[in-house]
Parts: C-alpha cells; sequence; structure tokens
C-alpha cells in the first residue's frame, strides 16, 4: 500500500507466485516425518550462489558465531575487524553467512537484553571486587533517579596513588563513550617516569558541582590523602573544585594551554617571546617583575583584559612563583591528552556504559604490562659508564631506577666536565667560581 507519511523507499517486491513448495507430516504413533507432497515448478531464475549470504531467508547469525563475536568485541576489536576476520575464516566476503549490519543488530539486542545499561554496568563492579577487594566506586542520581556521575578505580590505582599521589594531573574529555558525556582520568607519574592511572570518571556535565562531587569522591576513595600538586587545563569550574576540596595543593596551569591562549587573545610574536620567557624560563621573581612590566608596556597591553587576569594568577603559571613547589616536571596536561589518545585503541565511541567500564580495565592491564617490563630492564643488567665519575656512576645506577639514572646522568656528565678555580667564604654562603675544561669563560655560584 502507498503511504504518503513513508519516511523510507519501500522495499522491493520479492513475492512472484512460485508454486514450488514441500508438504510434510508428522506420524505420532512411529514419530517419523514423511513428505507428503513435492513441487519443484519454479517461475524465476534460482539465485547466483554468491548472494546465497544476503538472501533473508538465509542470513543469520549462529550460536558459535555469537560467541565468537563477543571474544573479539572483549579483546576491542571493532565491528569491521570482526566482520573481516568472519571473510577470512569463511573464504572471502560473498561466503560470510550474515552482512555487517546483523553484526550491529546483535550487539543492539544483547544491549537491550536484562537491565539497564548503568545497572550492568554498575553490576560489571560489583563482579569485580570479587577478585579485587580494593574495588571502589561511587555514583549519584539526577531528580530523576537516573545515573548522572560515576566514578570508579581499583586496587592497584589506589596503592599507586598512595606511593606516588603527590601529583596529580587530570583533564575531561569527549567522544569516549556512546553518550558522549565528559571522560575525567585522573593520572601522575611513577617511579619509571611514566604516566599512572589512579582512577576514572564520566560525568554528566562540567559543572562546579559536578567537579567537586568527583574530587570528594577520589578522596574517599584515596582515604583522604590530599595531593600535593595539581594541573589542570584551566577549566573555571575545575579551578573552582581544585581549591574547595584540595584545600592545601598548589594548583598550576598547563603551560601548553597558556601559549595558545596568548597567541589567540594577543597574537603579538614580540610578547609570546617575553611571555614564553616568563612562563618556562629559570627566572627569579624580581626578574620576572622586570620582563613582565617592561613587555606589557612596550607593547601596550595594560588594559589588556586577558594580560591582568594572568598576571593576577601569575602563582599558578610563572616558573618564578612556583619555584620549590613540587611537580615531577609536569608542566602541561600533555600527559593526560595522550592518555585519552592511546585509550582510543581499546575503547570506541560507540561502547555504552558497560562496555566502556570493562574495556578501560583492559587498557589499565595494558598499562601495567608495561609498567612490569619496564621494572624487569630495571633490574636486569648495568649501565654501561659514560663519565669519568666512575665510583658515583656505577653506585647511583645500583640505587636509581634505570629511566631516574639515565636523568642523573645527564646531569652528572655536565658537572665532569666543570672544574673550580677558586672559593671563598663569607657570612652567608659559599662563592665557587667555576669553569669548564679547556673554556676561559666562569662563573661564579653560590
Amino acid at each position: 500500500m502507498h503511504r504518503e507519511d513513508r519516511k523510507k523507499d519501500p522495499r522491493p517486491i520479492m513475492r512472484c507466485g512460485c508454486e514450488a513448495r514441500i508438504k510434510v507430516h508428522a506420524d505420532d504413533a512411529s514419530g517419523r516425518w514423511f513428505v507428503e507432497q513435492i513441487c519443484d515448478n519454479h517461475n524465476h531464475p534460482m539465485l547466483d550462489a554468491r548472494f546465497r549470504g544476503l538472501s533473508r531467508s538465509q542470513r543469520a547469525i549462529k550460536e558459535g558465531d555469537l560467541h565468537q563475536m563477543n571474544s573479539m568485541r572483549k579483546a576491542g576489536l571493532r565491528v569491521s575487524t570482526i566482520f573481516r576476520a568472519f571473510a577470512n575464516q569463511s573464504g572471502g566476503f560473498e561466503t560470510v553467512r550474515f552482512e555487517i549490519k546483523d553484526i550491529y543488530n546483535a550487539i543492539e539486542k544483547q544491549r537491550r537484553a536484562g537491565v539497564t545499561d548503568a545497572e550492568s554496568a554498575l553490576k560489571f563492579l560489583g563482579n569485580l571486587r570479587t577478585t579485587d577487594s580494593g574495588m571502589f566506586w561511587r555514583y549519584s542520581l539526577d531528580v530523576d533517579k537516573r545515573l548522572e556521575n560515576l566514578f570508579w578505580c581499583d586496587g592497584i590505582s589506589r596503592y599507586d596513588y598512595s606511593i606516588f599521589g603527590d601529583v596529580l594531573g587530570f583533564d575531561a574529555t569527549y567522544g569516549r563513550n556512546k553518550y558522549k558525556f565528559p571522560l575525567v582520568i585522573f593520572s601522575g607519574v611513577d617511579h619509571h617516569m611514566r604516566t599512572v592511572v589512579f582512577g576514572c570518571a564520566i560525568l554528566s556535565n562540567e559543572s562546579k558541582a559536578s567537579y567537586v562531587w568527583l574530587l570528594r569522591s577520589f578522596l574517599e576513595a584515596m582515604k583522604g590523602k590530599q595531593p600535593k600538586s595539581v594541573i589542570t587545563d584551566g577549566d573555571l569550574a575545575m579551578k573552582s573544585a581544585v581549591s574547595t576540596v584540595f584545600l592545601g595543593a598548589h594548583h598550576r596551569l598547563c603551560s601548553w594551554h597558556l601559549l595558545r591562549n596568548a597567541t589567540a587573545r594577543v597574537g603579538r610574536p614580540g610578547f609570546l617571546r617575553k611571555f614564553r620567557l616568563c612562563l618556562m624560563g629559570d627566572l627569579e621573581v624580581d626578574e620576572f617583575e622586570t620582563i613582565w612590566t617592561d613587555s606589557v608596556a612596550d607593547h601596550g597591553l595594560e588594559d589588556h583584559p586577558w594580560i591582568v587576569d594572568m598576571y593576577a594568577k601569575k602563582h599558578s603559571w610563572s616558573n618564578a612563583h612556583i619555584w620549590g613547589k613540587f611537580f615531577a616536571g609536569l608542566k602541561t596536561t600533555s600527559r593526560c591528552e595522550a592518555l585519552n589518545m592511546q585509550l582510543g585503541k581499546f575503547i570506541h565511541n560507540g561502547y555504552n556504559l558497560r562496555e566502556f567500564v570493562e574495556h578501560f580495565q583492559h587498557y589499565l592491564e595494558f598499562m601495567r604490562r608495561r609498567e612490569l617490563v619496564a621494572d624487569y630492564k630495571s633490574a636486569y643488567g648495568e649501565p654501561i659508564v659514560k663519565t669519568k665519575l666512575e665510583p658515583i656512576e656505577q653506585f647511583v645506577a645500583t640505587i636509581y631506577i634505570r629511566e631516574v639514572f639515565e636523568l642523573f646522568r645527564e646531569v652528572l656528565m655536565l658537572a665532569s666536565n666543570v672544574r673550580v678555580v677558586s672559593t671563598k667564604r663569607t657570612s652567608a654562603c659559599v662563592l665557587f667560581e667555576v669553569a669548564m675544561y679547556c673554556k676561559q669563560r666562569s662563573w661564579a655560584v653560590s
């Protein structure tokens, strides 16, 4: 029947009045089937063999295929990759007995079966606790009793934070789940100078209230231990929540975001060079004040709103004012952003909440495997001596992790090229005159 309100074109007519049929009946006494009538008169050409997998009557995902498909999805394979795997097994795409959209339909059918997505995710976290007593999660509901925010971390993440939690970085990203909600990952730096994950959260929005709830849940999971330093991208809601919950932490703004904002808001190359120096240079406070004041005056930016705001926040970004605060070498949220990029290899945009939580835990297992490899490389084998201060270098190699040792050796190599020319003791300090070997230039060190 033709309908005026039809959104899609109707399917082609497949019925042609073909009389081919077979009639059977079952004999109750013997339990056997008998053919009563058969008609092999077709009024149409037979279906080409290469089209059999596309016929609606022949197309189906069998139970064994479904189990195999679910196993491949748990390993993080995309639907297109799964379909190629089936084609490889069966000898070509034309011999696969279903289409790629049938895989999507099967996935959606499994999602709709049983409890809701939120209940399934919480049940999965509960099941993890059977093998991990340190598993922790908290969630909040909105006025309609729907899941609003979810935070979780496992026992290993909580232990890592107890060791490496002095410096905390977190950032929000989008598009990593079916609902496009913000994803927040808490991370830091471990003893191998690698990124370590402390926890993960999915929020319904990026309001101050959501971040305050999240940071309080994070503190609860970490038994009240507050970080000494926090680095974020400068989001106002994040900044306000950090000052509300992490009372004793020093909040640093991401240098990369500040340079990008300076380029967009000011855009003057001369000022940008001076701003980069104020941001990342090893300056004293009085040197910073002189360079900043002169640069702002030279470019007539005294009344620029962004310049005024940045000067008021100088204790959150200037190296001169942050000097002495511990940030484990972090100046940007680039580790957080790199983490989000790596996460894309394990988590696809179409994952629902339960699938996201499961594959995020798979990603953590992958990261921890890399830490195991780093532990092995650090524990076995002795590094080759490169400096003339062999006793010092050999001793340090026995007490430092390999990555930290290599950082120390760079400084040691520079120090081994310096000689002390003269020494002078004053009432306040000792003054050294040092020079490089075979160089005329010297430096005064106090």
